[in-house]
């Protein structure tokens, strides 16, 4: 079955229930479907009925033939031509037969004359979401047949006589026009001048500040005007033109007055809407003319001028007055005597004395069953937001209870609990409880409770907190007010209560129990976090290594423990007999982390205290291994070799051959109890002594055997001496000085020291037993402390190449980083995703991933493509709710704002949020084997063949 919608006249209900909407629906069974090209005819009813919906570009058809009228609905979507020309349309082979014509989704940021002047006959023109800004002159001149125009959801921001210039050889039958949520500003005279037919104008959610007395001058028809959402100040005269109009709406605008010339010669206007403005003064004739009112809504205003009893004098019809929430003071006698009212509101206003129907002195009111609200503001709660005034407040206020609300302003105050105030207030107490609501951002007394978003109350007597009540619950809140109550009741009668009290800057018991299980809720989300994001990581990791793997087949490595360092050219000789050469070694002290990332996916006890405590006391030995044959398993190749044991030999029986033992079990060790390490460090102490008293023997032994030997020398020196003296006085005769000489005694006195035994003993004293130090860390005893490590499988081995041996790694393979740089997640809507990539192509390096998905938030996003070329290949139908999704690096923020201009939905809050988002969207593994920056070389290579040309 296809249904076809015909939409005859279609605009939104508004706020007061006013408005139509003309849909007729046409439904038959049919098993047409005729494709050609980007276009494709749907919901065929006939060969006359039908629709055509075109994708990317507009094209032909396979035209059925048709005997009576057509009417062809025409539906053009995800177009990407910002410039709109009559030549977009000129392959298109059905247009006399078009009706219905909705584009949308399409990037026509700018329309040119002639653009549709193909689709003259066109009844229905759906112009809305295309991102439009410019609309030259007379593009819709020759539409003289068009019903409903809408040009709602663009960028406009200027609409004159020019570009809305509609019949050009007669009077055009339009009856609606939608220019609603653009950005214009301005309305100029005789925009509208040639729409003598239109009924329905809507110019609501723009940024219109400023209109020109004849902006709706040609209006004759007019009946229902919108211009809520802009920023109107004044009327003036400018509805003159438009004195046709039965509705309007001009609420939540910036009218601060409403002046009688403005509005009182709309003589047939039935409903107005001035709610949410700003208007302080409605002059009493504002409404004297307008003998059709029925209906006039001026609630959330500033109202403060009375209500004088002619103002509503001629408005006989008036059923329904809403001034809810201003502050009017004074109603005249009889103001709504002449009137027909059902509903009156007063509410929320300055109104002394209660209100009746009696009082009112109005008959309609007592002959039916009328509505009238008239409580007036009564203050429950007061507002603190500095120190002087809460210290005014407390000074003054020391016999009553107080009950005052702290809050921050970066998250408000609790409305919520406000019913539950005014009970407390208006129902229980008479004067005796005081409500404050405390903006602390200034006050420093209360410094604790910055930055808290759970609302949080404080009983106060006499400057002292008496109780603090924190949370929502407001059965609680009620009871904690009533036990206060009763306690200051107690005192007031003379009752000596002992009850503690604490200064308003003194943190309470129940605050620091509230504080403690913050923080261990705190503790509990932040380990839940960083399990996540160690279990993302790990995933990462594990992903990485993969893809390096099949690159490093011929490569392994074993990791020697720094006790064990000697292992390694003790096991050379059994690499030899695999055809295993060593290709690197490095000397490396590692950390806890780096320890634990090298023995990634290795045995469990590996990782045991004592084992990295072994492994990082000093610089490890690791050693890179090269296999020649390519066909081994080299991982398993290498496990075998050191943790298997060796075969038993079959030419010896099992009593001739020693119990066999792998190099494994032979090397590796148990961490010893404190004890024994004490005791073998006491040991080794005493070794070291006795080694070095040892050596102090035999380096004083040989210095007293050289200190001999040199006065040995010096003493043989001295008579060599004396006896060339001899031969010199022999020479020269002198027998007396040689006499003399002779009877002298030989001088055995040399100035050379030999050192003593006590000198060894007191220099043997000064080695000092090392003190205990009872804060040492020891691990606990009976832990494996193996001698080396070799990785089991091809990922843990690529996972430590690249650690160990980067840069053999590199020679290989470029391995992906393991850690993503700090990352945030952005979202745009699908049909600017070709603006997006343009917009990106020159930060492309900043691009981690892109993807388009379904949904509208990140969670719930379903992927359709990796990239804008694969999902344009889909033909796929840009719905609302396909965005483009980006995968940003943080480190700079240029790629971000780039993307500002594109008003994007979403964007990460911070990184951390960031990081959880994107992986929610990008799993590790996303878009493996698929380029998905093929969107980035194709701009490039365009780019190129430009510049060539």
């Amino acid at each position: 079955m296809h249904c076809i919608y015909i939409n005859k006249i279609t605009r939104p209900i508004n706020k007061m229930g006013v408005g139509y909407l003309y849909v007729s629906v046409i439904c038959l069974i049919t098993q047409y479907s005729l494709v050609e090209g980007l276009c494709s005819i749907e919901e065929m009813i006939s060969g006359c009925t039908y629709s055509v919906r075109c994708k990317l570009h507009s094209g032909s058809i396979n035209n059925p033939n048709c005997h009576s009228d057509p009417y062809v609905k025409f539906i053009i979507q995800n177009t990407t031509s910002e410039r709109l020309t009559s030549a977009f349309f000129g392959s298109t082979n059905f247009d006399s037969r078009v009706r219905d014509m909705k584009a949308v989704n399409n990037s026509w940021r700018h329309i040119e004359p002639n653009a549709f002047r193909y689709y003259t006959k066109t009844l229905y023109l759906d112009l809305s979401y295309n991102e439009i800004h410019i609309i030259e002159g007379h593009v819709f001149k020759d539409y003289v047949n068009l019903y409903t125009l809408n040009l709602s959801h663009n960028v406009i921001e200027d609409i004159n006589s020019d570009n809305m210039f509609m019949g050009d050889t007669k009077d055009p039958e339009l009856l609606s026009l939608d220019l609603s949520f653009n950005r214009i500003a301005t309305l100029n005279a005789d925009t509208f001048i040639r729409m003598l037919k239109l009924e329905y104008l809507y110019l609501h959610d723009n940024l219109i500040s400023v209109m020109s007395e004849h902006s709706f001058n040609g209006l004759k028809s007019l009946k229902s005007l919108y211009l809520q959402y802009n920023s109107l100040q004044s009327l003036n005269l400018t509805l003159l033109d438009a004195s046709s109009i039965s509705y309007l709406d001009i609420s939540y605008n910036a009218f601060t007055k409403i002046s009688g010339y403005e509005l009182n010669r709309l003589t047939f206007l039935k409903t107005v809407n001035i709610s949410h403005s700003d208007i302080e003064i409605v002059e009493g004739n504002c409404f004297n003319q307008a003998f059709s009112l029925e209906n006039i809504d001026l609630s959330y205003n500033k109202i403060t001028s009375s209500i004088e009893n002619f103002m509503f004098f001629n408005n006989k019809d008036l059923k329904q007055l809403n001034f809810y929430n201003n502050s009017i003071s004074n109603i005249h006698d009889k103001a709504f005597a002449h009137n027909k009212l059902e509903y009156l509101n007063l509410e929320n206003n300055n109104i002394s004395g209660s209100i009746t129907v009696t009082q009112l002195q109005n008959d309609k009111f007592s002959n039916r069953k009328a509505t009238i609200m008239a409580k007036n503001k009564i203050e429950i709660v007061k507002d603190v937001s500095n120190e002087w005034e809460l210290e005014l407040i407390l000074n003054h206020n020391k016999n009553i209870l107080i009950c005052a609300e702290i809050y921050s302003s970066c998250f408000g105050p609790c409305t919520a609990l406000d019913r539950t105030l005014a009970i407390i207030k208006l129902q229980w107490t008479d004067g005796e409880i005081l409500m404050l609501r405390v903006l602390i951002d200034e006050i420093s007394i209360f410094e604790r409770f910055k930055n808290q978003s759970e609302p949080l109350f404080l009983f106060i007597k006499n400057k002292k907190i008496t109780r603090i009540f924190r949370g929502m619950d407001s059965i609680r809140l009620l009871e904690v007010a009533r036990q206060e109550l009763d306690h200051f009741h107690k005192h007031q009668d003379g009752l000596d209560l002992d009850r503690p009290t604490y200064d308003l800057d003194q943190r309470t018991p129940e605050e620091e129990l509230w504080l403690q299980e913050r923080n261990t809720e705190d503790a509990r989300v932040v380990a839940f976090k960083q399990a996540v994001r160690a279990k993302r990581q790990a995933e990462r990791k594990r992903y990485r290594a993969s893809l390096m793997a099949p690159h490093l087949k011929m490569l392994n490595f074993v990791l020697f423990w720094p006790h064990a360092k000697h292992a390694h050219p003790e096991l050379y000789e059994r690499w030899d007999t695999h055809n295993i050469i060593m290709v690197g070694r490095e000397d490396i002290q590692l950390t806890k982390e780096v320890a634990e990332d090298i023995l990634y996916d290795g045995e469990a006890e590996l990782l045991n205290e004592a084992s990295i405590h072994a492994l990082t006391s000093s610089p490890a030995l690791a050693i890179c291994f090269r296999i020649l044959d390519e066909d081994e398993d080299f991982a398993g190749l290498v496990r075998s070799i050191l943790y298997d044991a060796p075969a038993v030999e079959d030419r010896k029986s099992m009593s001739d051959q020693k119990l066999q033992k792998s190099a494994f079990d032979r090397y590796k060790s148990f961490s010893p109890t404190r004890e024994e390490v004490l005791r073998q460090r006491r040991e080794e102490n005493i070794k070291k002594k006795e080694e070095q008293i040892e050596q102090r023997a035999r380096r004083l032994s040989e210095m007293r055997r050289m200190a001999r030997i040199a006065k040995e020398e010096a003493l043989l020196l001295k008579k060599q001496e004396k006896e060339e003296r001899k031969m010199q006085l022999l020479k020269t005769g002198d027998l007396d000085a040689l006499h003399k000489l002779q009877d002298e005694s030989d001088d055995e006195e040399v100035d050379i020291d030999i050192p003593n035994e006590p000198e060894l003993e007191e220099e043997s004293t000064e080695i000092l037993d090392e003190e205990e130090d009872e804060s040492e860390y020891f691990p606990p005893p009976g832990l494996l402390v193996p001698a080396f490590y070799a990785p089991r499988s091809e990922v843990a081995k690529a996972n430590g190449l690249a650690i160990l041996f980067p840069k053999l790694v590199q020679e290989r393979v470029t391995p992906p980083p393991e850690v993503l740089p700090p990352h945030v997640l952005v979202m745009l809507q699908a049909s600017k995703r070709h603006r997006a990539v343009d917009a990106l192509a020159g930060r492309r390096s900043d691009v981690i991933h892109m993807g388009i998905f379904c949904g509208t938030t990140p969670y719930e996003a379903k992927h359709i493509a990796f990239t804008v070329k694969q999902f344009d290949s889909m033909n796929l139908v840009v719905k609302s709710d396909m965005h483009i999704a980006f995968m940003l690096s943080a480190v700079k923020d240029v790629p971000v704002l780039q993307l500002m201009d594109l008003f994007p939905e979403y964007v990460s809050r911070d990184t951390e949020s960031g990081e959880d988002e994107c992986a929610a969207m990008f799993p590790v593994g996303y878009a493996e084997g698929y380029p998905w920056n093929e969107d980035f070389t194709d701009r490039d290579t365009q780019k190129n063949t430009t510049l060539s040309a």
